[in-house]
């Protein structure tokens, strides 16, 4: 086993060799960097090398790599799950629709109270019967149209 001045000595000779190439030698070009880590090793009683350092720029790119996949991966997923949601204007002009409709449904159901008190003389006439009919109908779609808002009011977060 070598000692560190013979360490030192070796290096020194070998930087000489790489300096008397030139500055565009490939043995030099091919060491660069690498004679400074052997002299951090001498310094530092380390054992760095270039190797494991291109290594670890191997495995962190390809931990790169993966996760730029992954990166795209959830923005699809996010792209075709913003198809699916509603926006703000969009609910709100449904919330106008509704609302609108349960306004028709109520002066549905008026008038057609109406026109229960107007044929009561007649419960069992055709008149009468339609008007309770349409009452009830009114109704019940008044009352679905209400809750519809109610939900998308909640959905909105308002009350």
């Amino acid at each position: 086993m070598s000692t560190k001045e013979e360490e030192i000595k070796a290096l020194a000779k070998i930087k000489k060799i790489v300096a008397d190439l030139g500055e565009n030698s490939y043995v030099g070009t091919a060491l660069d960097g690498a004679l400074s880590l052997a002299e951090e090793n001498i310094d530092c009683d380390a054992a760095f090398s270039s190797r494991y350092y291109q290594d670890e720029l191997l495995k962190a790119e390809a931990a790169l790599k993966a996760a730029e996949e992954k990166n795209a991966e959830l923005v699809r997923a996010y792209e075709q799950i913003s198809k699916k949601v509603l926006s703000h204007d969009d609910l709100e002009a449904i919330k106008k629709l509704v609302a609108n409709y349960s306004s028709s449904f109520l002066q549905e159901l008026t008038n057609a109270a109406e026109r229960v008190v107007d044929y009561a003389d007649d419960p069992t006439g055709i008149p009468f019967r339609n008007a309770v009919q349409d009452h009830r109908r009114a109704k019940q779609l008044m009352t679905q149209t209400d809750e519809l808002l109610k939900r998308l009011c909640v959905i909105s977060d308002e009350d």
